[in-house]
Order: C-alpha cells, then structure tokens, then sequence
C-alpha cells in the first residue's frame, strides 16, 4: 500500500511539473544565446533523464552543471547565478 501510494504521488507530480514547468510549454526567448541554464548533477526535484534536454528545447542555450542537489547546489555555487 505505501509503495502504492509513493508511485501515485510521484505521478502526480510529474503530471504537474510537466504542465506548469517544462520548458517546451514555453515561447523560445528571441535570442537564446543570453540563457544560461544551471542544473544540479544530484537533483532529485528535476529528473535529467527521459525528458528532452533544455539545449534541444532552446538551441543556443548555455547549460551548466553544478555539484549537489536542487537546495545544496545553488546554497553552496552562488556564484553561478550571479
């Protein structure tokens, strides 16, 4: 039953992740070269397989890979966001 449970809740948010995120439901920006995409390599909040990757989305877009998770990653590497 809990196992049961666990994959429906981790169903239903990736049903709202993909409709309220994902960035194909989004206008591609008119100059993708000026995005720079910051991605955790151990987050567990945005999966990084079977989805399209965010350079094929918007063609041009630099994506960056910090260490750590979706929290950690960006409280310990600043320093890329700004």
């Amino acid at each position: 039953m809990r196992k049961q449970l666990e994959q429906d809740c981790k169903l239903f948010m990736k049903g709202v992740m993909d409709e309220c995120t994902h960035m194909c439901n989004f206008s591609q920006p008119l100059d993708p070269e000026l995005i720079k995409i910051v991605l955790a390599k151990d987050d567990q909040y945005i999966p990084h397989d079977d989805y399209k990757k965010l350079d094929e989305i918007w063609p041009g877009a630099e994506v960056r890979f910090i260490p750590g998770g979706h929290i950690m990653g960006y409280l310990g590497n600043r320093e890329y966001f700004r």
